[in-house]
């Protein structure tokens, strides 16, 4: 589970807690340290123990907090029900913090949620998954794997949806070729909340788009790649890319946008990335990728958003260099434009042996961020992170 470290509020019992946790799910992990693959019908399960460390120097404003410290439990679990059907559930145990409500009441603590809950069934060549899960839109968002070159990117991600989504993959002109279409809608159940530490259940009254009865989303997209299939691209083929469209519904209009005389609007996604891989020498890749997404009424506010953005990484061995630039611009209605930017600059270590003599993998990687708001804010952060997967 998370908890942040404030070192101006009693960092021994904070940091106790914290490595208190961390042994709990070491513990629990190692329990799991000797599962494989397995055949039908069966039930696999991974565990992920992740600390990271964040450090903010350089701020305007000043920042309020100090430096932190989170860890976080993740478990995933899969039954396989038969070599075509499986379901798979994710439970996620972190810090959970929320702004203060009505009564100044501020929550922060330790708290689990169930992320994903789904069946998926592979009919070759068509897959189909089906219940609470995150859509896939964004290849930059699902490809980048350092400390924070999502920042911003992961803005229109849409997360903890109920729906169903369908891929069919084929071949044709020397090129792997697949078409996802999703349709969603917001997750308003119980299974929204948190145990322990509780997040608040989203209503139709907080709005936001897709946030509707029924459906209130629907995505497209297709991807291509040579040299491996089209789904995996960024990770194993030479060269690819995808395009895309999301639709979402309006919500309801929330309280500010009543005060404000603003009415939402349905919002319409537009996306297209491509990726290329450069072999250096026999060790060392060059990988790139590019990726643009423009929405009509983002989010369901008067406003359009363009995203922009390009990284490059270096594979070498068990290392990997990455620099990620993003530029959002926001063009709202009768006001004059904002811009954002994030430079994010990352190193990624992943030895080939297991951690401890375990059998489980780790990685450590290090990033450093530097962001700049349309508010004239700007944060400068470094963080280290240690992962433990078994």
């Amino acid at each position: 589970m998370t908890m942040t470290i404030e070192y101006e509020d009693a960092p021994e019992s904070r940091l106790l807690r914290t490595f208190c946790l961390a042994g709990i799910g070491l513990a629990v992990s190692t329990m799991a340290a000797a599962a494989e693959e397995c055949t039908a019908p069966c039930l696999d399960t991974a565990f992920t123990l992740e600390l990271q460390g964040d450090w903010i120097f350089d701020a305007t404003p000043p920042p309020s907090t100090s430096s932190t410290l989170e860890p976080t439990l993740s478990v995933d679990l899969l039954f396989r029900a038969t070599d075509a059907l499986s379901f798979v559930g994710s439970i996620t145990a972190e810090n959970i913090s929320e702004a203060p409500d009505e009564d100044g009441f501020v929550s922060d603590g330790p708290g689990a949620f169930l992320g994903e809950i789904y069946g998926q069934y592979e009919a070759d060549p068509f897959s189909f998954r089906l219940g609470k899960f995150d859509p896939d839109f964004s290849l930059a968002s699902a490809a980048l794997s350092d400390l924070y070159g999502t920042d911003i990117v992961s803005d229109y991600d849409a997360e903890e949806r109920w729906g169903v989504q369908a891929t069919v993959p084929f071949e044709a002109a020397s090129l792997s070729h697949a078409v996802t279409v999703n349709v969603f809608t917001t997750d308003r159940t119980i299974l929204n909340r948190s145990i322990g530490t509780q997040r608040p259940r989203l209503t139709l009254a907080d709005g936001g788009a897709g946030n509707v009865e029924g459906i209130g989303s629907a995505g497209i997209f297709y991807d291509f790649c040579s040299g491996a299939e089209a789904t995996s691209c960024f990770e194993d083929g030479d060269a690819g890319g995808r395009f895309g469209l999301r639709y979402q519904k309006a919500g309801a209009q929330t309280e500010e946008q009543i005060e404000d005389e603003i009415v939402p609007e349905d919002e319409i996604g537009y996306l297209g990335a491509v990726n290329k891989r450069f072999a250096l020498s026999d060790a060392v890749d060059l990988v790139l990728l590019g990726e643009v997404a423009y929405f009509r009424n983002f989010e369901s506010a008067p406003e359009d958003a363009l995203f922009s953005t390009g990284t490059a990484a270096i594979e070498t061995g068990p290392l990997t260099y990455t620099a990620t630039y993003t530029n959002r611009k926001t063009e709202v209605f009768g006001e004059p434009d904002a811009t954002d930017e994030l430079i994010a600059l990352g190193v990624i270590y992943r030895p080939a042996g297991s951690a401890f003599g375990t059998g489980a993998s780790w990685v450590l990687d290090a990033g450093l961020s530097f962001l700049s708001t349309a508010d004239g804010e700007e944060e400068n952060r470094l963080g280290l992170r240690a992962s433990l997967e078994f």
